[in-house]
C-alpha cells in the first residue's frame, strides 16, 4: 500500500491578493497526476499558515487549503486528508495580555530544569494567542480521526485493512513570542502520560513547526529523546530549508527528519517550494522529493531521495507475524451475516462494527451508571499488563464479532492472538492444548513462522476462546482446563452465555482465577444506536454526504429504531438493528398487507425462518402455526409451555383443526433453530416479545369478524393501561386498520378527561403567565450538532439505567391511571395514522388527528388543574428551602415560587406537546394537520403543528414560526415554549447557515453565543 504526503509549510497568508493564492492552480498541476499512483493522500502543513494569526488571514487560508483539497479530490477520485499544526506566525499576539504571558513564559523557562509541573490554567493563558488558530483547526481537521485532543498535542490515527498510521501533532508554538528567539522554546512532553505513546502502529509520524534546536538546551535534548523514541519520521518547518536527514543512535535505531520548504516568502515571490513524501507500507520504506518554483512552474528539484526503511525496532512497532489472507478474508473481516448495502457491494466487519457497552458483572445494586457501564472499545487498554476476561452475552449479542475485533486490537498492540471455537477443545492437558494452539496458528498466520511462534513467550500470546457454553468437557475437567490456562497464559478472553455457570469453575480453591473479570455485553442503547446509524449511512458516502444530510438520515433512522424497538420488543443487538437499517434502505418490497412499521417485524421473522431454508410455500404455514401458538398461550395465560402441553394440547389440536399431519419434533426443532422459540429444562417459550405480540396481533386481525374476538378486542382497548394489552393492540394495528378497532380506540379516547375543556393557551393560562414578571433570557450556544446528539443519547442511556433501579409502586391513583391511558391512546392512534397515511380516507385521518390533539389538550388542562391544587404543597417546600438559604425577603420568596411554578407548567406543556409530535409526526399528514388547525384556531394547536414541522418536516417552517411568534409575543408561556422548540431544533439539526440562523434568532430575540470563526465560515459546507 502506497501513501503520498504533500508537505507544505510556512505559507504566511496575509491578504487575498498574496502571490501564493494565484499559484494554487500551479501547485495542483504539479501533483495531480502524481496523486493517481497512490492509495491514500495527505495534505500536511507544518505551521505558519497565516502571517500574524488574524481571523481574516485564517479565512483566506481556509479557502486556499480547501480549494487545493477539493480540486485534487475531484481529479483523483480519492479522499484528501488534512493535517495541520500551528507555527509562531499563527499566534495573534494582540489577543492576550502580553506582559502577563511573558511573565508566565519566563517563569516556566526559569524552572525548566526542575521538576516543573505545568498547570492547565497556564497552558490556557499561553494559548490565548492561538484562539483563532484552534477555531481554524476545528473547522478543517477530520475530528473522527482524532484519538487525543489537547491544545499542546493532538493524536490522530488512520486505519486501513492491514495497516494503521499514528500522527502526533505537537504545538511547539504555544511558547512562541512576537520576536522569536533561537533556543528559547519549551515543550512539556512529560505533561502527557506515557500511555498516550504506547499504541502500536505500522508507521508513526510526528509533526512540529520548530526544529529541535529552537528549544531550550536541556528541554531540546530530552524532547529529542522523546520524539525519537516514539516516532519513525519527524516533519518540521520554520527554517525554510528543505532537507531529509537520517539520525541513527548507537543501538541501531534510526529516525527520519524531513524539514519543510517555505511556500510563500514575502521577501521573494520566487522562493517557494514544498515536499512530496512517499511511503510504501508493504515494504516499510519512504523517500522524499523536493518541489520548487522555477520559471513560472513548480518542478522537481534533483532526483528522488534514496529509499529509507522505517522498520526500526521502535517500542511501538507491531508484532512481526503475518495473518493468513484466507483466514483474514473468510473469518476476521467477515461481518458474520449477509448484509446488503446500496453503496458498497461487499461489506467487511469494520464497515459496520460499533463497540458495545459492557457492564461489570457484580451483585451491587448501589453502583451507579459510571461505575457499572463502560465503552467496549476501552476493553483492551492495558496494553502491557495481563488481561483475563469472561464476556457474557446472549444469543445474537455479537460475541463472535467482538472476538474478531479483540483479535485485531491485540494484534495491533504487538501481541499474537489465537482464536478457538470452544467446541474443539477436548482435553484439559497443556500438551494437548499446545498442539491445538500450533494447529490454529498455522491456520491463522503464515505457517512458515510456526517455529518462531512456538518459541514466543506465552505472555505475548492472547488466547481467545469463543462460546465456551458449547464445550463438551465435563465440569471437573473444565475446572482443570481453566486452572491450566490461568497458570500458563497471561492474556485470556472467553465468551459464553448467561446460562454457563462460571461459579462452578471459579469456586475451586486450587484455581488461580482471582484475576478473571466478568463483563456482560449490553444491548445497544441510544448512543450506540446513533453510532451504528451514522456508520451505516456513511458507507460509500464519506466524500459526498454533507453534514446536514447525514443528520437528517441519523434522525430518521433513530426515530425508526425507537418505534420498532418499542418497549424492548426486539433485542437491541447489532444484527437486528442492521437488519432494520437494511430493510429501511430497501423499502417494503414484499408483504404489502403489513403496515409501514409492521413489515419490519415481518422481515425479521421471515429472516429468522430463512435460517432453516424453508420453502416459500411453507412460510404461510409457519406464520399460522405461530399465530395459533401465541394466541393459545395468551388465552390460557401461559408464559412457559411444558413439552407435554406443547405437543398434546396445542400441536395435536392444530393438526386436527387444520387437517394437517406434521411432525411435532420437526416443527419444534425448526422453530428453535430459527430462534423464534427457545427450549430450557424440557420446557418452551416464545423467545422474543416482538414475535409473541406480532403473532397475537396477526391472530386477532385474521379473526376480527368473530364475535368473541371482537369482545376481546374491546376489553383490550378499554384497558390499555396494562402493558400486555397495550402491546397487543399496538401490534394488532400493525396488521389491521379495521374500522371496528379504530372506532373502539376513538370511543375510549373520547371518554378520557371528557369533563375538561381543551387548553387554548390564551386567557385560560393567565394565572400561569402571572407567575412571572418577564421571561428570563434564553441563549443559543453554537454546538457541533452530531456531538450534541451523542451527548443527549448518552443522557438517555444514563436515565434509563437509573430508572430500572426505581421500583414501581403497585398502586396508582385513578388520575394517574387515566393519565397513562391518555398517553397510550395518543401513541396507538398516532401509530395507526403513520402506518396507514396512504390508504385511510381523509375523514378517517381527520377524526384520528383531531382526537389526538383534543385528548392531549384535555390532558394538559387536567395537569394544570393538578398543578394549581398542589400549589400550597410547592409553596411550603420552597419556603423551607428559602429558610435554609436565609432568604427572608417576601418578594424574593414570592419570586422564587412563581419562577418554579411557571417553569414546571412549561415542562409539563413541553412534554405533552412533544408526546403528540412524536406520536403523529409525519409530513405526509400535512393536509390533515392543516385541516384540524383551520377548525381550531388555538395557540395550543399552532404550537403542536409547529412542533411537528420542526421534528418531522424537511426544512425549517420560518413562516409558521414568524406568524406564531407575533401572536404570542405578549403571552409568556407559549412564547417560552416556542423559543425552546427553536433552540432545541438547532441543537438537533444543521440545515441552515449562520445568516439564516441569525435571522430566526433575531426574530425571536434569542442571542447566539458562537465562535466568531465559525460564524464567518458557516456558509461553507464541509463534506464529512
Amino acid at each position: 500500500m502506497k501513501i503520498l504526503m504533500i508537505h507544505l509549510s510556512d505559507i504566511h497568508l496575509k491578504k487575498e491578493n498574496d502571490f501564493i493564492i494565484k499559484k494554487s492552480d500551479k501547485i495542483i498541476s504539479a501533483v495531480q497526476n502524481v496523486c493517481l499512483e497512490y492509495d491514500d493522500i495527505f495534505l500536511v502543513i507544518t505551521g505558519d499558515i497565516s502571517f500574524s494569526g488574524k481571523l481574516d488571514q485564517y479565512l483566506i487560508a481556509y479557502d486556499f487549503i480547501m480549494d487545493i483539497k477539493n480540486d485534487l479530490e475531484e481529479y483523483t477520485g480519492n479522499s484528501i486528508k488534512i493535517i495541520v499544526i500551528p507555527g509562531n506566525h499563527d499566534c495573534d499576539y494582540d489577543n492576550s495580555d502580553g506582559k502577563i504571558r511573558d511573565i508566565i513564559l519566563d517563569s516556566i523557562s526559569g524552572n525548566s530544569k526542575k521538576d516543573n509541573k505545568i498547570d492547565e490554567g497556564l497552558i490556557d493563558n499561553c494559548c490565548q494567542v492561538q484562539e483563532d488558530w484552534f477555531d481554524f483547526y476545528n473547522s478543517i481537521s477530520n475530528k473522527e480521526k482524532i484519538i487525543h485532543n489537547h491544545k499542546l498535542l493532538q493524536i490522530s490515527e488512520v486505519k486501513y485493512d492491514d495497516y494503521n498510521i499514528l500522527f502526533y501533532q505537537y504545538n511547539t508554538s504555544w511558547f512562541s513570542r512576537k520576536n522569536e528567539q533561537y533556543g528559547n522554546l519549551y515543550f512539556p512532553y512529560d505533561y502527557f502520560g506515557e500511555e498516550l505513546f504506547d499504541k502500536k502502529a505500522d508507521l508513526v509520524i510526528s509533526f512540529l513547526h520548530h526544529p529541535l534546536n529552537w528549544q531550550l538546551n536541556n528541554n531540546g535534548f530530552s524532547f529529542k529523546k522523546h520524539l525519537e523514541k516514539n516516532s519513525d519520521i519527524i516533519l518540521t518547518g520554520h527554517e525554510h530549508t528543505p532537507e531529509q536527514i537520517e539520525r541513527n543512535d548507537l543501538s541501531g535505531k534510526s529516525t527520519g527528519y524531513i524539514h519543510g520548504n517555505v511556500l510563500q516568502s514575502h521577501d521573494n515571490d520566487d522562493n517557494s517550494g514544498f515536499n512530496l513524501i512517499t511511503f510504501d507500507l508493504d515494504e516499510e520504506k519512504y523517500k522524499t522529493q523536493k518541489i520548487v518554483f522555477d520559471d513560472d512552474i513548480y518542478t522537481r528539484k534533483g532526483s528522488n531521495s534514496e529509499w529509507n526503511s522505517f522498520k526500526k525496532y521502535k517500542k511501538n512497532r507491531k508484532g512481526h507475524f503475518k495473518i493468513n489472507d484466507k483466514f483474514k478474508d473468510d473469518w476476521l473481516n467477515d461481518p458474520g451475516a449477509t448484509f446488503v448495502h446500496s453503496n458498497k457491494n461487499n461489506l467487511i466487519l469494520e464497515d459496520i462494527f460499533v463497540w458495545p457497552d459492557l457492564e461489570l458483572d457484580k451483585n451491587d445494586e448501589e453502583s451507579n451508571y459510571e461505575e457499572s457501564i463502560f465503552d467496549g472499545k476501552l476493553l483492551i487498554e492495558n496494553k502491557e499488563g495481563a488481561r483475563k476476561l469472561f464476556l457474557i452475552g446472549e444469543e445474537s449479542s455479537g460475541k463472535t464479532t467482538l472476538c474478531k475485533m479483540i483479535f485485531k486490537k491485540y494484534f495491533n498492540f504487538g501481541f499474537t492472538p489465537i482464536y478457538f471455537d470452544a467446541s474443539n477443545i477436548k482435553s484439559e492437558k497443556y500438551e494437548d492444548f499446545q498442539k491445538l494452539l500450533l494447529k490454529r496458528f498455522k491456520e491463522q498466520y503464515n505457517s512458515k513462522e510456526l517455529e518462531k511462534f512456538s518459541q514466543l513467550k506465552n505472555n505475548k500470546k492472547v488466547i481467545i476462546i469463543d462460546d465456551f457454553h458449547d464445550n463438551k468437557l465435563a465440569p471437573e475437567f473444565k475446572k482443570k482446563f481453566f486452572n491450566m490456562l490461568a497458570k500458563c497464559f497471561s492474556n485470556i478472553i472467553i465468551t459464553t452465555n448467561s446460562l454457563f455457570k462460571i461459579e462452578e469453575i471459579l469456586e475451586d480453591d486450587g484455581l488461580e482465577m482471582e484475576h478473571f473479570t466478568r463483563y456482560n455485553i449490553k444491548e445497544f442503547g441510544h448512543l450506540k444506536r446513533e453510532n451504528l446509524i451514522k456508520k451505516w449511512h456513511k458507507i460509500g458516502q464519506e466524500r459526498f454526504l454533507e453534514k446536514d444530510n447525514l443528520i437528517r438520515k441519523l434522525d430518521k433512522s433513530s426515530k425508526l429504531f425507537n418505534r420498532i424497538i418499542g418497549s424492548n420488543y426486539i433485542p437491541s443487538y447489532p444484527i437486528y438493528l442492521l437488519t432494520i437499517l437494511q430493510t429501511e434502505q430497501a423499502g417494503n418490497p414484499h408483504r404489502l398487507k403489513e403496515s409501514t412499521y409492521g413489515h419490519y417485524y415481518s422481515f425479521l421473522i421471515t429472516n429468522s425462518l430463512g435460517q432453516i431454508n424453508i420453502q416459500p410455500e411453507d412460510l404461510d404455514f409457519y406464520y399460522n402455526y405461530l399465530s395459533e401458538l401465541s394466541y393459545f398461550m395468551f388465552k390460557n395465560e401461559i408464559k412457559i409451555l411444558t413439552k407435554e402441553k406443547f405437543k398434546n394440547e396445542f400441536h395435536n389440536y392444530f393438526c386436527d383443526e387444520y387437517s394437517i399431519s406434521m411432525s411435532f419434533n420437526e416443527i419444534k426443532n425448526n422453530l428453535i433453530k430459527s430462534s423464534l422459540i427457545e427450549e430450557f429444562n424440557n420446557s418452551f417459550k416464545i423467545k422474543y416479545k416482538y414475535v409473541y405480540y406480532f403473532f397475537i396481533g396477526n391472530y386477532l386481525s385474521n379473526n376480527i369478524s368473530n364475535k368473541d374476538i371482537k369482545t376481546l378486542t374491546q376489553e383490550l382497548c378499554s384497558d390499555i393501561n396494562l402493558e400486555e394489552n397495550a402491546n397487543i393492540i399496538m401490534f394488532l394495528t400493525h396488521h389491521s386498520k379495521d374500522p371496528f378497532i379504530i372506532n373502539e380506540l376513538l370511543n375510549n379516547a373520547k371518554e378520557l378527561f371528557k369533563e375538561y375543556q381543551l387548553l387554548e393557551f390564551n386567557t385560560d393560562i393567565e394565572s400561569i403567565n402571572g407567575l412571572l414578571g418577564k421571561l428570563p433570557e434564553m441563549i443559543y450556544k453554537e454546538v457541533d450538532v452530531i456531538e450534541h446528539r451523542e451527548d443527549e443519547a448518552r443522557k438517555k442511556d444514563k436515565a434509563e439505567f437509573n430508572n430500572k433501579k426505581v421500583k414501581e409502586k403497585d398502586e396508582e391513583s385513578n388520575e394517574l391511571f387515566e393519565l397513562n391511558l391518555a398517553f397510550k391512546n395518543i401513541e396507538i392512534l398516532g401509530q395507526i395514522l403513520k402506518n396507514y397515511y396512504g390508504s385511510m380516507k381523509g375523514k378517517q385521518k381527520y377524526d384520528l388527528v383531531k382526537e389526538v390533539f383534543d385528548l392531549s389538550l384535555r390532558t394538559l388542562n387536567f395537569l394544570f388543574e393538578q398543578l394549581a391544587t398542589s400549589k400550597d404543597y410547592f409553596v411550603k417546600s420552597i419556603n423551607k428551602k428559602a429558610e435554609k438559604n436565609n432568604l427572608k425577603e417576601k418578594d424574593e420568596i414570592r419570586k422564587m415560587i412563581g419562577n418554579f411554578l411557571f417553569h414546571f407548567a412549561e415542562f409539563i406543556s413541553y412534554f405533552v406537546i412533544k408526546k403528540v409530535s412524536n406520536s403523529v409526526g409525519n409530513q405526509k399528514l400535512n393536509e390533515t394537520f392543516a385541516e384540524v388547525a383551520e377548525e381550531f384556531d388555538y395557540i395550543s394547536v399552532e404550537l403542536i403543528n409547529v412542533s411537528i414541522k420542526l421534528d418531522y418536516y424537511q426544512g425549517f417552517p420560518f413562516e409558521d414560526v414568524k406568524k406564531l411568534y407575533n401572536e404570542v409575543e405578549n403571552n409568556l408561556l407559549p412564547k417560552s415554549l416556542l423559543k425552546r422548540f427553536i433552540i432545541n431544533y438547532f441543537y438537533m439539526f444543521d440545515d441552515l447557515d449562520y445568516k439564516q440562523k441569525q435571522k430566526i434568532f433575531d426574530l425571536l430575540n434569542i442571542p447566539i453565543k458562537t465562535s466568531h470563526f465559525i460564524a464567518n465560515k458557516s456558509t461553507q459546507k464541509k463534506l464529512l
